[in-house]
């Protein structure tokens, strides 16, 4: 029969130490564990984060623009600027405040606007009587401008005319391009000077296809032809 040899106590000391890393190690496995479970836990419960934009490459040319104001009416410019209509003059004229002093309109003084590209018919003409279709162009001017409305106005290169008229793009609360639409309907003739013609070629077209169907004072004031 073999005889049972008894350990040392070194080899005892030595099992105890190996036993006792072995357990260290075992805990440290179970808490790294449970603490990536709660990560994943937390990361399912998170919402997704939305998109954000692709970064633009360095020296790229920004394409967001101006920022433009929430309240501005769509087809307004992002750099319009705000007035108050005091009246309408004739067909092509304004009187009005801007809100503030700002650009092109530096004072909130009551001042006298020419709407650029059209010429619509005198309500005073050379001999002192109003135009064929002069109060129908003051009428409209009216309707789409009321006295007390809010509009916005941009300039173009030249500020001024020889009569200290501020010479000005015109839309009305509704996003209207005034100069255009009175163009469009047909109250106005082309009036194109230099070098003001920055928006000059949609309200030439306008008046172009006015003409052509004889809408407005091309159907009135315009002999048909024989």
């Amino acid at each position: 029969m073999t005889e049972l040899t008894r350990p040392s106590n070194r080899t005892v000391r030595r099992r105890a130490r190996e036993a006792v890393w072995a357990g260290i190690v075992l805990v440290a496995l179970i808490a790294g564990g449970l603490a990536v479970v709660r990560w994943l836990d937390n990361r399912a419960d998170r919402p997704a984060a939305a998109p954000g934009p692709s970064p633009r490459p360095s020296g790229a040319p920004s394409t967001t623009g101006p920022a433009r104001p929430a309240d501005l009416p769509a087809g307004v410019p992002a750099n319009a600027q705000r007035i108050k209509v005091a009246f309408a003059r004739d067909g092509d004229t304004l009187e009005a405040n801007a809100a503030t002093s700002a650009k092109p309109i530096a004072t909130t003084d009551r001042i006298i606007i020419r709407l650029l590209g059209i010429d619509a018919p005198e309500t005073h003409g050379a001999s002192g009587q109003p135009q064929c279709y002069s109060r129908d162009a003051y009428k409209a001017l009216q309707r789409l401008t009321p006295n007390g409305s809010t509009a916005f106005v941009v300039a173009d290169k030249q500020l001024h005319d020889q009569y200290q008229r501020y010479l000005l793009y015109v839309w009305n609360a509704k996003g209207v391009f005034v100069n255009l639409e009175l163009a469009r309907l047909g109250y106005a003739r082309v009036l194109s000077i230099q070098p003001n013609t920055t928006r000059q070629p949609p309200i030439t077209q306008a008046v172009t296809e006015a003409e052509s169907a004889r809408r407005g004072l091309w159907g009135v004031c315009v002999a048909k032809p024989k």
